[in-house]
């Protein structure tokens, strides 16, 4: 995303939910930039129609350890 002439955000490198951004057949977030500051409004939902689709693009949520009986 280029913020000014001097400047590129580049999500891929240490980034955080903004790496999702646009990553479906249509694009499926919207981004404002203001003073520098870039704001992003994206959709984590997966329509993609796989056997095996989770309906989310994020990270599965840590499981709990297992405890031993």
């Amino acid at each position: 995303m280029n913020v000014d002439p001097h400047t590129v955000i580049d999500a891929g490198v240490d980034g955080n939910e903004a790496r999702f951004m646009n990553h479906s057949c249509e694009p499926n977030c919207e981004s404002l930039i203001e003073n520098q500051r870039v704001y992003i409004d994206a959709i984590f939902a997966c329509h993609c129609g796989f056997q095996h689709c989770r309906g989310s693009m994020l990270w599965p949520a840590p499981r709990a350890p297992q405890q031993s009986t």
